[in-house]
């Protein structure tokens, strides 16, 4: 497993908002594998070691302040997933694991990720990202995985590339 790690232990804000966007420009998704939220009614899939993002979610956002004289309004509360990162340990603490394989072919990129030997200290967790919110989804994802893959579309005129994940 390899994580990018700076010599001073932690990524500034702007060289790790530089690497999501080159991870996103070059893989079209990073890592994408959280388990479903039984909040969402969806049956949650780390009982069978198969873990999945929930394809989209619904949320509510509302103004932190008054905008007078203007008004808020929500058009829409699904947010169809659009990527995700695998990281060492709990994502607040910024250590993006880099996918072990990429492979390009016929219009397809496949990333794999193999988790062999010592687990991460903190665990290894994965974060979903949705469009048009901030709310994302973080999971620890069961010492028993030691593989997640990731198909996504290489057609840049796609905003959402994401074709299939797997986490075992």
């Amino acid at each position: 497993m390899k994580a990018l790690r700076p010599a001073g232990g932690r990524f500034s804000r702007g060289r790790l908002a530089y690497m999501r966007l080159r991870a996103t420009a070059f893989c079209s998704a990073a890592a994408v594998f959280v388990g479903c939220a039984a909040t969402l009614g969806i049956t949650s899939a780390v009982a069978a070691e198969s873990v999945t993002c929930p394809a989209a979610i619904r949320t509510s956002q509302q103004l932190a302040q008054n905008m007078s004289p203007w008004s808020a309004i929500q058009l829409g509360t699904s947010s169809r997933l659009l990527y995700a990162e695998i990281y060492d340990g709990p994502p607040r603490n910024e250590q993006i694991i880099m996918p072990d394989e990429h492979k390009e072919e016929r219009g397809r990129e496949v990333m794999t990720w193999r988790f062999r030997g010592q687990p991460a200290k903190e665990g290894t967790w994965l974060l979903c990202s949705y469009q048009n919110t901030q709310v994302k989804l973080e999971l620890r994802l069961p010492e028993t995985v030691t593989e997640c893959s990731q198909t996504n579309s290489t057609d840049t005129r796609l905003v959402v590339k994401l074709i299939a994940q797997d986490c075992r």
